[in-house]
This record gives structure tokens, sequence and C-alpha cells, in this order.
């Protein structure tokens, strides 16, 4: 059987990830003096965090 309320429940969540993913602020703050795109700040997000450096999301 179909399970609206489950299916509704993980879209709602991806829709928060994605949104979530969208306005990433560095865990700390860079040296760069130019603004980073938001590509470059989740892979620094999650380079410190690979390294136990910016702690666990």
């Amino acid at each position: 059987m179909y399970d609206v309320q489950f299916d509704l429940l993980n879209k709602s969540t991806a829709e928060e990830k994605e949104n979530a993913a969208k306005k990433a602020d560095p865990i700390i703050p860079t040296k760069i003096k130019g603004r980073l795109y938001q590509h470059q700040v989740k892979a620094y997000n999650y380079a410190l965090q690979m390294f136990g450096i910016g702690g666990v999301n």
C-alpha cells in the first residue's frame, strides 16, 4: 500500500536539505579575500569535517 505521509515526509526532508545546501556558510572563516562560490564553500566545509576541524553538521 502507498503511504502518502511517508512520501511527503521524504520530499520535505529532501527539500530542506537542498535549501540548506544553497545557503552554505563556511564553518570557520576563510583567509581568502574574495567571495567563494557555493560549491567552494561546500568543499571547504567538507574538507574541514574530514580532518576533524569543523565539527559535525
